[in-house]
């Protein structure tokens, strides 16, 4: 018998250390570089410098979590791909550009606290679509996009969603 190993995401919190508020700056990081497809970009209440980031380049992790305690901005002027760990939001406010948001493999979408101001590229979500709380604000369009048959997606909101919203199943 043989056993596979299963590897968790690793988790990287922003700390501000850089010397900018620039995503691609790697020393701005925890681990001292920026996360990638198989990593956790992780906002809490580390930072104490250069709290408010700038996604400046085109970015693809698996996950972003702005936990509670996160009082910054993270303004998004790139295209942003979000995987399987999906889009996490409880504090802080997310300002999107003129970039698109991708969420895939899954990855599903919750903001119960914070604000969160959607790009005007437009916000695609594989998966379930949640907002228990805090404030989403939508000039531009949310799509749908799963279309995997086994799997179902939720729309959950308390309120409505402002924008267009097209759903492909």
């Amino acid at each position: 018998a043989f056993s596979i190993p299963v590897t968790d995401a690793a988790s990287f919190v922003w700390d501000g250390g850089g010397g900018d508020a620039k995503w691609g700056t790697d020393l701005n990081w925890s681990a001292d570089t920026e996360p990638g497809g198989a990593d956790i970009a992780t906002f809490d209440s580390t930072c104490t410098t250069n709290c408010s980031p700038v996604i400046d380049t085109s970015i693809t992790v698996k996950g972003i979590d702005i936990m509670t305690g996160y009082a910054g901005t993270i303004l998004q002027n790139a295209s942003t791909t979000i995987g399987s760990n999906g889009f996490d939001m409880a504090a802080g406010v997310f300002t999107g550009g003129a970039a698109p948001i991708s969420i895939t493999n899954n990855g599903g979408f919750v903001i119960s606290g914070g604000v969160f101001n959607n790009t005007t590229a437009g916000l695609a979500v594989d998966a379930n679509f949640t907002i228990q709380g805090g404030t989403f604000a939508n000039a531009s369009t949310i799509t749908f996009t799963d279309t995997d048959a086994a799997s179902d997606t939720t729309i959950a909101c308390t309120g409505s969603i402002p924008g267009t919203v097209v759903v492909t199943k």
